[in-house]
């Protein structure tokens, strides 16, 4: 069962008895959250380091998984942590602009937009690498991007008849609904095979940062105080959700 109550209450258990055996790593991820407190109680401007933060953990997390990930799966594993730190680059850029008042506007949309396209071109190329290891019937594939890409495309246009948005939110808001609904889709498909521990613990990441999303949404452009607290909370709870990976060691998959 994709929802199961008690496999989510196992997995957290499992990483918090991990997290007690690697303080290092429990640190890291524990000093996000006093820096993101700080940030939203005492310097709002700098809320956008903790959720930068948060992206470069996120980045070993995809690394880690990949390590353990068939061959033909690495590459858009590898993909999604490089578009996830050019998204965490972007939020450093916006801090300078917030604090020091540098003009890093042009740079820093450029880096959002970058890294959202490098995030969609490497996730919508993972249902073919799971076909070319034969885990999926010829075909399969191409439906497991068209119909993420509608739902993605459906969410999208009912958030924009709620809050229109200017074309480069509203290309945000569909890759990170695409991108949901593909990693759910494949770890429906994956059921029985080890491949989906990976698959899952990114889709329960992209979750949160989809409802994350949709608090912005609801928000607008002037948003009160809870949405700001609830679309950090939510992204950087998503980001470490992705991180978490690089606190296990799972068994190594063969390669083809």
């Amino acid at each position: 069962m994709l929802f199961s109550g008690a496999r989510v209450r196992a997995k957290l258990s499992l990483m918090l008895a991990t997290l007690r055996h690697n303080h290092g790593w429990a640190l890291a991820l524990g000093f996000n959250w006093v820096l993101w407190l700080w940030a939203i109680s005492l310097q709002p401007p700098w809320l956008s380091a903790s959720i930068a933060y948060a992206n470069f953990v996120a980045v070993v997390g995809y690394f880690r998984m990949a390590a353990h990930l068939p061959s033909p799966v690495q590459r858009a594993m590898h993909g999604m942590g490089i578009a996830t730190g050019l998204l965490g680059g972007a939020e450093v850029l916006l801090v300078l602009q917030h604090v020091f008042a540098l003009p890093t506007g042009w740079l820093q949309e450029s880096l959002f937009m970058t890294g959202a396209l490098t995030a969609a071109f490497y996730a919508l190329s993972l249902p073919g690498a799971i076909e070319r290891l034969r885990l999926y019937h010829p075909g399969v594939a191409r439906r497991a991007v068209l119909g993420p890409l509608l739902a993605g495309g459906v969410c999208t246009l009912v958030a924009w008849l709620f809050r229109p948005y200017f074309t480069p939110v509203a290309l945000y808001t569909l890759i990170t609904f695409t991108l949901f609904f593909l990693f759910a889709y494949q770890v429906s498909l994956m059921s029985r095979h080890r491949l989906r521990e990976s698959l899952l613990r990114v889709m329960w990441g992209l979750a949160l940062v989809s409802l994350a999303r949709i608090i912005g949404i609801i928000g607008g452009f002037d948003p009160p105080p809870w949405v700001t607290v609830g679309f950090t909370s939510l992204w950087i709870a998503g980001m470490q959700v992705v991180a978490s990976a690089a606190l296990e060691r799972p068994p190594v998959y063969p390669s083809r």
